[in-house]
């Protein structure tokens, strides 16, 4: 999965993947200081038992390949259901 981040220098970015059945992903990367980047990635807010996936990093660029690879995680999570 890629997202469709927004381009430019904004201190917020974010954006929503979802897979072919409808369950959606959102992610947002944003900026802490000159060489910190937050990124976060959280399933569709209805979803049960909310987990929500963050790390630091020191590029944007690498924020929004963390928060891709999260939400990837996520998914394959979800697609294997309750243990």
């Amino acid at each position: 999965m890629i997202g469709n981040w927004s381009i430019g220098n904004d201190p917020l970015l974010s954006t929503t993947l979802w897979n072919h059945t409808g369950r959606r992903y959102h992610m947002t990367v944003e900026r802490l200081a000159p060489d910190k980047w937050e990124w976060l990635a959280w399933r569709e807010a209805d979803a049960m038992g909310q987990v929500v996936q963050r790390g630091v990093t020191s590029s944007s660029d690498t924020a929004m390949v963390a928060a891709e690879d999260a939400v990837a995680t996520l998914e394959i999570v979800a697609a294997a259901g309750p243990a």
